[in-house]
């Protein structure tokens, strides 16, 4: 069976959505309960659609309950494994507080998976699980610290790293909704100019629409001049050789508590900021400075010959240095890096023990950890068949 990317499923809060920033984001009106599709509404006329669209987007204190359901489906013959009949769903649902910038939101994440192959590698990627995220945004002058517990490598650990301060991160409802095409290759439009292509009844508006080039089910409720819910969902199907794939897609958003909401982080979120800002008074060895590639350099055990010792310094060693050429780690005074490399920038938090630097990427990678020892930063890295490497930057001067 082909080996696609929709086979690979990730947890629900770095799946991308159709409003930024809102996955596991909900309502602070004591209701607990997370809907499952789009809450009711009014009918209303064109010119108050629009005007609905416009004002919910200026909204800059809201509370959402959020859905969201994404199953995997493959069913056919594979070569090494037989024959295969798998379904996989993960559902995301919780609340979320919004206030000028400032953000609580915890979420459920539940991974539900059937008719696995007994294979170690398909048991890893497909298999049962429950487990919590929460993520806490405050405004701290030039910057945000943004707390996540749950959305790392480690899901029993809390992340914290700062933001700058951008329009982009005080107002998220702007530009919030997806543009859409009423048909296949059509040209896109804002949904607020997509009243005629919605047909209502019950409370919530209903369309066909294209978003990205698939067919979705667009559902929208409006009441009290404001966006009530937002609902996509979405079906894509593969066949390939008589194996089947499908991909099935919901995401559902219902919004109250406009100019009313309070952000109330749990006492686990405000402690993981506060130990952080705490963190950032110690002493720091890094702080402020930049270090450079300086060289790579290799070391063998017994069972490599002399002949993939050869290939590796003639071949690999200068590929590597032309890719690392230039290439920097920039530290913060709040505890944050850089790293670029050519086009290519990561960004992350680091911490400091002793003399070992440890690097946390904010994409989840693995943290990276380099020993200090004067103005010299080392790293060494496992490259397999009997093959260390290792890398050293130097203080910029």
């Amino acid at each position: 069976m082909k080996k696609k990317l929709i086979a690979t499923l990730i947890a629900t809060a770095v799946l991308s959505t159709s409003i930024i920033g809102l996955t596991a984001c909900g309502n602070n009106d004591g209701d607990e309960s997370i809907p499952d599709a789009v809450v009711k509404g009014v009918q209303v006329d064109k010119e108050d659609w629009a005007k609905a669209f416009e004002t919910t987007r200026a909204a800059t204190n809201y509370t959402a309950k959020t859905y969201v359901e994404y199953t995997y489906k493959a069913k056919g013959i594979n070569l090494e494994l037989g024959e295969i009949d798998l379904t996989s769903t993960t559902t995301q649902e919780g609340p979320c507080y919004y206030d000028k910038g400032d953000s609580y939101s915890k979420a459920k994440i539940k991974v539900v998976a059937t008719g696995v192959p007994d294979d170690e590698e398909w048991q890893n990627r497909y298999k049962n699980e429950e487990f919590d995220i929460e993520n806490y945004f405050v405004k701290d002058g030039a910057f945000y610290y943004s707390a996540n517990y749950g959305m790392e490598t480690e899901k029993d650990k809390w992340s914290v790293t700062t933001v700058p301060v951008t329009s982009d991160n005080l107002h998220i409802m702007d530009g919030a909704f997806t543009t859409c095409a009423t048909e296949e290759g059509g040209e896109r439009a804002e949904l607020s100019a997509l009243y005629d292509a919605f047909t209502y009844a019950d409370g919530v508006y209903t369309a066909t629409l294209w978003i990205y080039d698939r067919e979705n089910t667009v559902s929208v409720s409006i009441k009290d001049g404001y966006i009530l819910g937002y609902s996509t969902e979405c079906i894509t199907e593969e066949e390939f050789e008589g194996n089947k794939e499908s991909v099935s897609e919901k995401y559902v958003y219902n919004f109250s508590n406009y100019g009313t909401t309070t952000v109330t982080p749990s006492d686990a979120a405000k402690k993981a900021v506060e130990d952080y800002k705490a963190s950032l008074s110690a002493p720091s060895a890094v702080a402020g400075k930049t270090y450079v590639y300086n060289s790579i350099s290799f070391e063998y055990d017994d069972s490599v010959s002399d002949e993939m010792k050869e290939s590796m310094e003639k071949i690999t060693k200068p590929q590597i240095e032309e890719a690392y050429t230039g290439s920097m780690i920039i530290f913060d005074n709040k505890k944050g890096f850089t790293t670029s490399q050519g086009q290519y920038t990561v960004e992350g938090t680091y911490t400091e023990e002793d003399n070992v630097i440890t690097l946390t990427p904010s994409t989840g990678s693995m943290p990276q950890s380099f020993t200090l020892s004067d103005n010299t930063l080392t790293t060494t890295g496992n490259m397999g068949d009997g093959v260390t490497a290792k890398l050293i930057y130097v203080l910029q001067a």
